[in-house]
């Protein structure tokens, strides 16, 4: 989501395709992608085929995330298109649903640049000794991502103390 992206609440995977990049010159990312390591299987209220029943669980394990706009690469990557979120249709074009899964090199570029200078901003701003917990929230102002921390707990004591962290 770039909207994630945006307020550095999903560099990971492009932090990573970062340091691949500079380790790669002159290369181009073929994508970025979230594999699941585990199956969560939902409750279905009524009973499936076992046709849609493998239908369902095909659909779970399809990795989030972007890859190149290039056929051959997305072909390359996952030849079946059964793990990738990439569909085409029957002239060869891609489905208007698999858009938002696509970027283009440029978009690649301007992403790593984008997440390059975020890193080299919260560096800074840590070096510099702004430490303070400042939770990202939307603008319900109720997703924190302080609330999914093992530690908020404890966080939460030294900032009612106002001790530094």
């Amino acid at each position: 989501n770039l909207i994630d992206v945006y307020y550095g609440l999903s560099l990971q995977l492009l932090t990573y395709l970062l340091v691949a990049k500079d380790h790669l010159i002159d290369k181009l990312p073929a994508g970025m992608l979230y594999c699941f390591l585990k199956y969560q299987p939902k409750s279905e209220k009524s009973r499936k085929t076992e046709a849609e029943a493998h239908k369902i669980i095909e659909n779970s394990l399809k990795m989030p995330g972007w890859v190149l706009a290039d056929k051959k690469v997305i072909k390359d990557i996952d030849s079946s298109l059964n793990f990738i979120k990439i569909q085409f249709t029957n002239d060869g074009e891609f489905f208007k649903n698999s858009l938002p899964y696509i970027k283009t090199a440029d978009e690649f570029k301007l992403l790593l640049n984008y997440v390059a200078k975020t890193l080299q901003s919260a560096g800074n701003r840590i070096i510099g000794g702004d430490i303070a917990a400042k939770p990202y929230k939307n603008d319900k102002g109720n997703k924190k991502t302080c609330d999914l921390c093992p530690f908020s707990a404890v966080l939460k004591i030294m900032i009612g103390k106002k001790q530094p962290i």
